[in-house]
């Protein structure tokens, strides 16, 4: 642990993110050199790795596409008509290594996925009589007396007064199952909490882009998902039960850090956290055992 001296000097934070408040959870050090100290990494000029490009370019054509006030009444050749004809336009801004020579097949592999999955989704939400509600919705509230700000790729209703999220993903649909499974789709599970009316619980799912799979906790929602079955009967109280571990998780953390307690934690340290900690963890979020994914600062930690 990481010993502040005078902890109540910190800068407060206007508000945190689902994503800020994943990274406190599991591994509060990238939260506090981040949210507190404001270490970022060197902003540098480089071009994108390839998945990274390609997930951002999925995302976007579905922002676009999602936004056309008919979209869902297409067919599959005026769906494909659409994306050819903003391919142009959007690959020069955003995706000029494509363009490159040579990459053509690579180019027209890319465009196939984003048809094949656009449709994928068109038919999962027409057939589950699900309407587009907004893309990028931006959602606000207050959780254990901290504001809240996040914004969900796709929110969705049903008659009216059934609502649904959907997160868009490049790929990892292994990864996104067991997440659901484990109890780990922490970011869902505060967009359905941010959701109104606060009193109902959205179904939430994750739409993976690069094979066209939606993965969803049950039938439910979507009758053709993939369903990571967990030890719930039903979403409700999936995010009845992991909000609840949530919040006691979150109010565990600012009083360590009010105390001026950093947790440093990776693999080579999980161990010794845990033997610190002991039965105070029975009741919070199951923590991590190994390194965090896409850690800026692991040469801080000795890495």
């Amino acid at each position: 642990q990481l010993l502040l001296a005078h902890p109540e000097r910190l800068p407060e934070s206007p508000y945190e993110t689902p994503t800020n408040l994943e990274s406190l959870f599991y591994y509060p050090h990238r939260w506090f050199f981040r949210q507190k100290l404001k270490l970022y990494p060197a902003s540098l000029l480089s071009v994108t790795g390839d998945n990274t490009l390609l997930g951002s370019l999925a995302h976007r054509f579905f922002e676009l596409f999602l936004q056309e006030t008919d979209c869902l009444a297409w067919e599959r050749p005026h769906l494909n008509s659409w994306i050819d004809s903003m391919a142009g336009n959007l690959l020069e801004r955003e995706g000029a290594t494509l363009l490159l020579y040579g990459r053509e097949p690579d180019r027209n592999q890319f465009l196939n996925r984003v048809k094949n999955a656009a449709w994928s989704l068109i038919t999962h939400l027409r057939t589950n009589g699900w309407s587009v509600y907004g893309t990028e919705q931006e959602l606000k509230g207050t959780i254990a007396g901290y504001p809240i700000q996040g914004k969900a790729d796709l929110v969705i209703n049903r008659n009216g007064s059934e609502w649904a999220i959907v997160d868009l993903k490049w790929s990892g649909a292994r990864r996104r199952l067991d997440m659901i499974r484990n109890g780990e789709d922490l970011q869902l599970i505060l967009y359905a909490k941010l959701l109104p009316p606060e009193e109902a619980w959205a179904h939430t799912a994750y739409f993976i882009l690069e094979d066209g799979k939606m993965i969803a906790r049950n039938k439910e929602a979507f009758r053709d998902a993939v369903v990571a079955a967990g030890m719930w009967e039903t979403h409700v109280d999936a995010c009845r039960e992991i909000f609840e571990r949530m919040m006691r998780t979150l109010n565990w953390r600012m009083d360590q850090v009010q105390k001026g307690r950093i947790e440093l934690r990776n693999a080579r340290t999980a161990s010794e956290l845990e033997a610190i900690y002991g039965v105070e963890l029975l009741d919070l979020l199951e923590m991590k055992n190994e390194d965090a994914w896409w850690d800026d600062y692991r040469m801080v930690l000795g890495q």
